[in-house]
């Protein structure tokens, strides 16, 4: 009896593995059932909602801040620009100017320091609006200098994301609008701003508003130069060609 067991005992140790292996063959060609996950639904609301006042200063101060940015010392600028990306100091979602006066440093300040400051006290104040979105998303493709279209893009990734469906359209504007400043010649830092944070959010009627360039300025000026067709002498007046006189013939002696 014993020795019957000790066989069947032995005889599942030897076929337990094999009925595993093959029942783990025959799942591995069965058919999955699985569920796709669902499509991803970002919230595209602004950042404004539901966000608490964390400045310190009254309004004065903001505005004294912004009033300094007019200095001639580019230092000076940029730490001011600092103290407006601090919502210890301004809040955007409560002081419009306050965004107005970062999106004209972002734009149109000379120095490219100033304009690299401007884009990141964007992304400390959590401006995501549309008028922010897009001022950065231009500033990362056509501002001549590399440090500010790195940190523009960089200002730009953070504030959108995982939101980046929500602006898909905008940003397929703003290519067609690029193409038009490229035409023009546009420059940041050297012309004046386009985005303010009233700014309609089709960007195709900014192409509407564009400042004059100086190439369009040097075409304007040799147009005025060229005379008008007004000044031009109408035909009716020029004097007409004398007739060339025909030599006259004279009498053939009589015979």
């Amino acid at each position: 009896m014993r020795k019957i067991v000790l066989a069947v005992l032995l005889a599942l140790l030897v076929v337990s593995p094999l009925l595993r292996a093959g029942a783990a063959g025959l799942t591995c060609c069965e058919p999955r059932c699985m569920i796709p996950p669902p499509p991803p639904c970002p919230s595209c609301t602004d950042a404004c909602d539901h966000r608490c006042c964390c400045t310190l200063f009254p309004e004065s101060h903001a505005r004294k801040l912004v009033q300094e940015l007019a200095c001639d010392n580019s230092c000076k600028r940029i730490c001011i620009v600092k103290k407006l990306g601090c919502r210890l100091h301004a809040d955007v979602c409560r002081q419009s100017f306050v965004l107005d006066a970062l999106l004209h440093a972002l734009q149109c300040d000379p120095c490219w320091d100033v304009r690299r400051a401007a884009a990141w006290s964007l992304m400390r104040q959590n401006a995501r609006t549309e008028p922010t979105v897009l001022a950065l998303y231009m500033a990362a493709r056509i501002d001549p200098h590399y440090m500010v279209r790195v940190r523009a893009a960089e200002a730009l990734d953070i504030l959108t994301l995982g939101k980046g469906p929500c602006y898909q359209e905008l940003y397929k504007a703003a290519d067609q609008l690029l193409v038009v400043l490229r035409g023009k010649g546009y420059q940041p830092g050297r012309d004046c701003a386009l985005i303010t944070a009233s700014t309609p959010c089709n960007p195709l009627a900014i192409s509407t508003t564009l400042p004059e360039t100086p190439a369009e300025k040097k075409a304007a000026e040799e147009k005025k130069k060229a005379p008008t067709e007004e000044e031009k002498v109408p035909i009716e007046k020029l004097p007409l060609p004398t007739p060339e006189k025909k030599p006259e013939k004279l009498p053939l002696p009589k015979p």
